[in-house]
């Protein structure tokens, strides 16, 4: 997850949480806001909006209704270039935030060994297709180049 803001707010080069207070963050509905939530930025530190997509919530900051639109990196990456916004939403780096996906089965779950087995079948084709490095090396490339522009 990565929170982008337009170049010239207060946010974007926010570096403690206390930094976010008051921000209006958008956040695409029905994703989670356990980071948020995590970090105390609940209401009424911050207030949530949260439209369809993440291309409303990119729109959202262009035009003032959110400071800040936190998703995933790589998505908003996507939206910002395919609006053609490179130089007017930037990343705070100070708030990146790593995030792990967990199943579990309750042992009582007749079909929750099933639902592990299919996880992990589908892990190991990605695995074995490729497209788990591909995803991998992709995010490293694009990590590194962020880490030098911010170093320039």
């Amino acid at each position: 997850m990565g929170y982008f803001t337009l170049p010239d707010s207060k946010y974007a080069t926010a570096t403690s949480i206390e930094g976010l207070e008051g921000v209006i963050v958008c956040r695409k509905e029905g994703l989670f806001t356990n980071d948020l939530e995590e970090t105390g930025l609940v209401h009424p530190k911050i207030t949530l909006v949260q439209p369809r997509t993440t291309e409303e919530c990119i729109e959202a900051v262009m035009n003032g209704t959110a400071d800040a639109t936190g998703t995933a990196i790589q998505q908003a990456n996507g939206v910002i270039a395919s609006l053609d916004l490179e130089n007017s939403v930037v990343q705070n780096e100070n708030f990146t935030h790593l995030s792990t996906i967990r199943l579990l089965a309750h042992k009582s779950n007749p079909f929750g060994l099933q639902y592990i087995l299919m996880l992990n079948n589908g892990l190991n084709e990605i695995r074995k297709s490729g497209e788990w490095y591909d995803i991998v090396s992709s995010s490293l490339t694009e990590c590194s180049a962020q880490n030098l522009a911010a170093s320039n």
